[in-house]
């Protein structure tokens, strides 16, 4: 079996804990954490805790926590998970640390962190990325799902506008896995800004079938911008995010990236943000500060500051943004519902919608 990565020494060392403090140990032999201080613990899923996306924003959003003194968190760790015998593998390394909080990013680890929930009703645990069944959500478990659709659909008023301005009449979307619900919620909330904007322009979608084929992902890519100069994609890959934009970088392409803004704005228009960060934060007030349960979806969109547009798109006009400002608001007072799916984008476009 591939060899688990473990990132930090006190995951490799059997006599170094999770917890500040050493515990105590009990008449019966098990192990009593500090109860004056918590750790949390994640687990990622195949891109890592560098990939430039989700994971590495709920990295961030944790060790954040810590930070900042917030519910008396002490410590913080990661595991990363290359295959997916090793989400439960994981999981469990953290529970036999007495993790105050355990989270598991990406939908592939409900499986694992449902089943160790359920045999673990002591410790919290929390679902990044899914929404799961509510009848099947452990009480010790939440389960979070983002509104992607909010923000895809904001983007694709970005886009469309430069496509207009450079005489587009397509626009590309590659798509890790083009039959996840996660995934869907993107492009079809990107095409229905699209057409808001101008329902003459075609959306083409190209399904890699994986999030971590990066070769994969810059041949379609350069195949893309090939066609002509210019060409614009919409990128839901995941760490194939990168080879998407290193294939516009070569080729003078334009991107519309997701999850986390890349450093540089060259060849961006903007990034259809999934503030995981935010995401944690809100777990962990739930949990510590305002309730002691779970057992629920939390879902979470523009109106809590967890999907969005970066604050700076200097790539898009005053213009653009102003529509794009007014259609946000739109969104939160509900008179705007992008469709999460194909059923939901055929109604949304026999519907009169407009920028004004």
């Amino acid at each position: 079996m591939k060899k688990v990565s473990l990132v930090f020494l006190l995951f490799l060392l059997p006599s170094l804990v999770l917890l500040t403090g050493c515990p105590q140990k009990q008449q019966d032999g098990s192990l009593q954490a500090n109860v004056d201080s918590r750790s949390v613990g994640m687990v990622t899923d195949f891109g890592g805790v560098t990939d430039g996306a989700f994971n590495q924003l709920a990295w961030e959003g944790i060790q954040n926590l810590k930070n900042k003194g917030a519910f008396n968190i002490k410590e913080v760790g990661f595991l990363e998970s290359k295959k997916e015998s090793e989400y439960r593998l994981n999981l469990e390394k953290f529970v036999d640390k007495s993790t105050s909080l355990i989270f598991g990013v990406g939908f592939d680890c409900e499986k694992a962190i449902k089943s160790v929930a359920e045999e673990n009703p002591n410790i919290k645990f929390a679902l990044i990325d899914k929404e799961m069944e509510k009848k099947e959500i452990p009480k010790n478990l939440i389960s979070v799902a983002f509104k992607s659709a909010e923000a895809a659909f904001l983007a694709g008023i970005a886009a469309a506008e430069e496509a207009e301005k450079h005489y587009k009449e397509e626009i590309y979307i590659i798509a890790g896995m083009e039959e996840s619900p996660v995934i869907k919620q993107f492009i079809f909330g990107f095409k229905a800004g699209v057409s808001v904007v101008s329902p003459n322009i075609k959306v083409k979608v190209i399904n890699l079938g994986s999030f971590n084929d990066l070769p994969g992902a810059k041949t379609k890519s350069l195949e893309i911008f090939q066609k002509k100069p210019g060409n614009i994609i919409f990128t839901v890959a995941g760490e194939c995010n990168r080879a998407v934009l290193e294939a516009a970088r070569e080729k003078n392409g334009v991107v519309v990236m997701t999850d986390k803004a890349p450093d540089s704005n060259e060849n961006v228009i903007t990034t259809v943000e999934k503030r995981t960060n935010r995401a944690v934060e809100i777990v962990a007030d739930h949990f510590f500060g305002k309730s002691n349960s779970g057992g629920e979806n939390l879902f979470l969109g523009i109106e809590e500051d967890c999907v969005g547009l970066p604050k700076d798109n200097p790539k898009i006009t005053e213009e653009v943004l102003k529509k794009i400002e007014k259609c946000r608001k739109k969104i939160i007072s509900k008179e705007i519902i992008p469709p999460t799916n194909e059923e939901e984008f055929e109604e949304f476009i026999k519907k009169p919608n407009s920028l004004e």
